[in-house]
């Protein structure tokens, strides 16, 4: 599966995450890509380059400039990343606060198989995810056409 994300400045995810059955290509088309700590040294890239990530490699890629990051990344083997980020971005869009973090959580805990976190982080996103539950909160799914109308952008 192959995406293109743009990152206002300082946006990342707020911990380390891992694909662990897929492998993960970036290109970065404008910014700079700070993936943080990779094999022990930290990989920073800008526009023009390209970093190959191995599965199961916990990486942090976030916006490391001062400009608009833009990047394309594509998902070896694709498997259900895409119904995943479609959700994430009907969480995120639709939602804030405390909703938006267990919808998020939620999402993450469905799609394990496409993206999982160190155990602290899990354990969190577990209670939430359970929190959000008891009282009522329901996720949006993925692709469009199960219960959500989001969509993602493919890279062209």
């Amino acid at each position: 599966m192959r995406f293109r994300m743009v990152l206002p400045r300082g946006f990342g995810p707020p911990a380390p995450e891992c694909h662990p059955f897929q492998r993960e290509d970036f290109t970065v088309l404008r910014g700079v890509l700070d993936l943080g700590q990779i094999d022990g040294r930290r990989v920073v890239l800008a526009a023009g380059d390209r970093f190959n990530l191995p599965k199961g490699t916990f990486h942090l890629p976030r916006n490391g400039g001062v400009d608009e990051l833009e990047f394309e990344a594509t998902l070896t083997p694709g498997k259900d990343s895409a119904p995943m980020f479609e959700a994430l971005y009907a969480a995120t869009r639709d939602y804030r606060g405390i909703g938006r973090f267990a919808r998020v959580a939620m999402v993450f805990r469905r799609h394990r198989s496409a993206i999982t976190f160190h155990l602290p982080v899990r354990t969190v996103m577990a209670i939430a995810s359970w929190l959000g539950r008891v009282v009522g909160v329901r996720a949006p799914r993925g692709p469009a056409g199960r219960g959500d109308n989001a969509q993602i952008q493919p890279a062209p």
